[in-house]
């Protein structure tokens, strides 16, 4: 059964006025890499109140020295930020771009979240 002007055509239309558009892309990766950054930052802060990071590889980077898991960190943001520019004309890479710059804004939520929780 096609799907003339529903949902899905809607989506469609959005990811190839997306592709058309590659300055919304760049802004799109700009929020994701600041978000990236600002999840450091509040990790950071996070861990001298007192928090447990969870993730068990930037723990490790953490333990050894805060640099080097801000190092590791934003090198692969922006890695993952140049691969989805370099593939941007792949449905794919627009889908996950969108995607990891909402995860990187619910994680930012959800730090502002546990800050209220923390002892200042």
């Amino acid at each position: 059964m096609p799907r003339s002007d529903g949902l899905y055509s809607r989506y469609v239309r959005m990811l190839v006025s997306y592709r058309e558009n590659p300055r919304t892309l760049l802004l799109v990766l700009v929020i994701y890499n600041v978000l990236n950054l600002a999840d450091l930052v509040l990790t950071y802060r996070s861990l001298l109140l007192g928090a447990t990071e969870v993730n068990p590889f930037m723990k490790a980077l953490f333990d050894i020295h805060p640099v080097w898991a801000g190092i590791v960190k934003m090198s692969i943001g922006m890695i993952v930020s140049e691969s989805i520019w370099a593939f941007r004309r792949h449905r794919s890479a627009l889908v996950l771009s969108i995607a990891l710059t909402i995860g990187m804004a619910l994680l930012f939520c959800y730090h502002l979240f546990i800050s209220q929780n923390l002892p200042i």
